[in-house]
């Protein structure tokens, strides 16, 4: 018979990614729903390549919260296939797509 005991650990870097994860889709959607209260937001992006030579795009929203102060919110980091204005275009469509931005 064994002593061993079963025992639940978040210590795996799935488990932590999952969190990680779950976390951030909570933090985004208060995010969307701030902007889509605000009513009128303003859309920064950016790219840059990282270490393994990829385009990293940001997608960044600033709009006035309900109390009158400027908020700047990063809403995604994604990988751009494509780092021409064209690519970019398409990625900016994605992303507003995907989180139903007008």
């Amino acid at each position: 018979m064994s002593n061993t005991r079963q025992r639940v650990s978040f210590i795996s870097n799935r488990s932590q990614n999952k969190l990680l994860n779950i976390m951030s889709e909570s933090i985004r959607s208060q995010i969307l729903k701030d902007v889509k209260d605000a009513g009128i937001f303003a859309v920064i992006i950016d790219n840059t390549t990282n270490i393994a030579n990829y385009e990293q795009l940001t997608f960044v929203l600033r709009y006035v919260n309900n109390c009158g102060s400027i908020e700047e919110r990063l809403v995604a980091l994604e990988t751009a296939a494509d780092g021409t204005g064209q690519g970019l275009f398409k990625k900016f469509c994605s992303i507003t797509e995907k989180y139903n931005l007008n």
